[in-house]
């Protein structure tokens, strides 16, 4: 279900997703009482993994509320 929300165009509008501030490409999901930081897979990772769809995404990991801000500060840039 999350897969299907994300990649729908346009999103849904019941979506809470907004970029972490400081860490772009990274955006960040909220789900009930976790966070979910991911970001868009570029063209060549989507080459690379050879996907057979235009666009994909990077699922960090699911924090709870809490640990957002630590969990931030240990993204890939």
């Amino acid at each position: 279900m999350l897969e299907r929300e994300l990649a729908a165009e346009p999103q849904p509008p019941n979506l809470d997703v907004k970029q972490l501030a400081g860490r772009a490409p990274w955006l960040r999901l909220r789900r009930g009482g976790y966070r979910i930081p991911y970001r868009p897979l570029a063209d060549a990772e989507l080459a690379t993994l050879g996907a057979a769809q235009p666009s994909g995404f990077l699922v960090e990991r699911v924090v709870d509320r809490g640990d957002l801000d630590r969990a931030v500060t240990t993204l890939p840039t």
